[in-house]
């Protein structure tokens, strides 16, 4: 959430319009969102996952995982039983050799041919078709079968508050005594 609010702060003038007409559209003025009304609010969904891809909770992607047997992933031997880490908030890849085991990393939601420009907070993103391992769109939760059992329970509490935040506040950066907007450190 807190995440979801620094968003709010340096790029809310760019969707939080879209979701308040979103969030009058489909619950109108006179009640709080619903568990029930998250299915009818797309871009609402798409906040959240772009608030999970865009700052996740856990960088390195949550437990480390190994491989089950040999492999090669682009011309790198990966020997059965080797760690691999996915820091979905890197720039670049990295590879650290360890004896004997190897341990590998992946660039995950910072890469660029995933996620144009994916220092920008853009919820568009996740309204749009592409290709994008999973059915999330993003790997906030981990991967494969050590995913984080508690994803549905964590976005639908992010999705919930998220939806009830915008539906009842407007949030804005704070401004100086002489009016002019403070910028947040990012």
């Amino acid at each position: 959430m807190a995440s979801f609010l620094l968003a709010c702060v340096k790029f809310g003038h760019r969707f939080i319009p879209k979701a308040q007409e979103e969030l009058d559209l489909v619950v109108g003025p006179d009640r709080l969102p619903t568990f029930d009304d998250l299915r009818n609010l797309p871009y609402i969904r798409a906040i959240v996952a772009e608030t999970l891809r865009w700052r996740p909770v856990a960088v390195l992607g949550g437990t480390p995982h190994a491989s089950t047997a040999d492999d090669y992933y682009r011309g790198w031997f990966i020997p059965k039983g080797s760690t691999i880490i996915a820091p979905l908030w890197s720039s670049k890849s990295h590879c650290w050799l360890h004896v004997p085991k190897t341990m590998l990393t992946f660039v995950v939601h910072l890469n660029e041919k995933d996620f144009p420009e994916p220092h920008e907070f853009r919820p568009e993103r996740f309204l749009e078709q592409r290709k994008y391992p999973g059915n999330l769109g993003h790997s906030a939760f981990g991967w494969g079968r050590r995913i984080c059992p508690g994803m549905h329970l964590g976005t639908n509490s992010v999705l919930i508050n998220t939806a009830r935040i915008l539906w009842g506040f407007n949030i804005k950066p704070a401004v100086n005594e002489k009016g002019e907007k403070i910028d947040v450190d990012m």
